[in-house]
């Protein structure tokens, strides 16, 4: 199975932000996502809207979306070329 962690990778996201990705993708609210990484609230709302902007997303059905298609995408078996380019 494909880890967000590739994924995540891909969109360069911080580690932090990878974190408050994590717990949006298990459903917590925004103020559940500050107290958790013990933040203000503004300061993780500023992690989202960074996340949004890096995935080049506006909104979280979006987001949802594209993040579905990435991970099917790096399901699918690739060609050996491919394979080759990014091991060197």
């Amino acid at each position: 199975m494909i880890s967000l962690h590739r994924v995540t990778r891909l969109w360069r996201l911080t580690d932090r932000e990878v974190k408050v990705l994590d717990l949006m993708l298990h459903g917590h609210s925004n103020s559940e996502i500050a107290s958790t990484l013990k933040l203000s609230l503004p300061a993780g709302e500023a992690r989202m809207d960074s996340i949004y902007r890096r995935m080049r997303v506006s909104d979280w059905r979006t987001l949802v979306f594209k993040l579905d298609r990435e991970l099917q995408a790096l399901s699918q078996p690739q060609p050996l070329a491919e394979r080759r380019a990014e091991a060197a």
